[in-house]
């Protein structure tokens, strides 16, 4: 795995109807681009999506969170907090959550956090964050995905109902 940090220009910072699609495609064009955490007068982190999951409207994790595409959600599942963005369209339980990154700042490289649970920790996602708008939000996400060729889907015997793998890049 390429543990490349890439912090993206303000420029190729996508908005909310970049998200106004169906969970799945939203999911793969993620893959490989940066979201930044800005952290007020700490410096900001960058997380190099390297693995996300969408969700579909047959689970009830999504069934809680009816938000508008673009919207970032903030769940507590097993004691750790889950969190991603809302794909598709008002009323449409849909989203994509995102499952590990490479974390850096603007000096590199610092870890790798696999897991949501512990993405959610290392980015210090609150969940204040929930139902707010990337576009009003103090993370975004920027730069260009990974080419589909080096996009894989794993999808474990047991997956959770309503989730549609896990894609993730090499």
């Amino acid at each position: 795995m390429n543990y490349e940090m890439i912090i993206p220009r303000l420029t190729t910072k996508i908005d909310r109807k970049f998200f106004a699609r169906e969970a799945e495609e939203v999911a793969r064009d993620l893959l490989g681009r940066t979201l930044v955490r800005e952290r007020g007068n700490k410096s900001s982190l960058y997380a190099r999506l390297t693995e996300v999951a969408p969700w579909d409207e047959s689970n009830s994790m999504v069934k809680e969170t009816l938000y508008a595409p673009g919207t970032f959600l903030v769940l507590t599942r097993y004691a750790k907090k889950v969190f991603g963005v809302a794909t598709e369209e008002i009323g449409v339980p849909s989203c994509v959550t995102f499952i590990s990154a490479a974390i850096g700042d603007r000096r590199g490289f610092r870890e790798y956090a696999k897991g949501p649970g512990n993405l959610s920790k290392v980015l210090e996602v609150e969940k204040e964050l929930d139902g707010v708008p990337i576009d009003f939000s103090p993370m975004w996400i920027g730069g260009e995905s990974v080419s589909n060729d080096r996009i894989h889907q794993r999808k474990p015997s047991r997956l959770p109902a309503g989730c549609m793998g896990y894609f993730y890049f090499k």
